[in-house]
């Protein structure tokens, strides 16, 4: 497994964070018409990643008339090869952003040296350790944080979650999206 070290590589540039009402960036990948969720993966193979990808595949399946999309900052051939192995839908969308210039663009930068090592991470990683998650071939970098956005057909932010350490992965509840059906 290649060894991605714990270096803080320098960050993209950011810009705003969109909040809840604002118009979200303007992408191709974006469904025009259809709600959209849009996820902001850690690295590839970082065990919350794998969680949530996980996630997004059931949600593509349950609503197949929402747009999900994911977004990788990992090198292509790697993630491709980690999603391989989750027998993914093709109602899952992946985007490859190796240099992260979308995060960027929804404001989604890197995690502070206390969200990296916080306590709750130990104790999720332990809990998807049991489910057979683990770490797995790595691409990115670790201090990339995780964010899940929930998008109006119009392009409006209906929701938002931004990971506040790297094991908080951001779950959407079946109640927040029938309110939006």
């Amino acid at each position: 497994m290649p060894f991605i070290g714990l270096s803080k590589p320098a960050e993209q540039t950011l810009k705003p964070m969109p909040s809840v009402g604002d118009k979200v960036p303007a992408s191709l990948w974006l469904k025009k018409g259809s709600i959209n969720i849009v996820a902001f993966l850690r690295h590839t193979g970082c065990p919350f990643a794998e969680q949530m990808i996980k996630h997004l595949a059931d949600l593509a399946v349950s609503y197949p008339n929402i747009n999900v999309v994911a977004v990788s900052h990992g090198n292509k051939k790697v993630t491709l090869d980690w999603l391989k192995g989750f027998g993914l839908t093709s109602n899952l969308q992946t985007i490859f952003d190796e240099p992260r210039i979308q995060y960027g663009e929804w404001g989604v930068g890197y995690g502070t040296f206390k969200q990296f090592l916080n306590p709750m991470m130990t104790v999720n990683l332990i809990r998807l350790w049991g489910r057979g998650i683990r770490n797995r071939e790595a691409s990115g970098t670790r201090w990339q944080q995780q964010a899940v956005f929930l998008v109006d057909p119009e392009g409006g932010l209906m929701y938002r979650h931004i990971a506040t350490h790297a094991g908080d992965v951001p779950m959407l509840t079946k109640r927040l999206l029938q309110l939006t059906l």
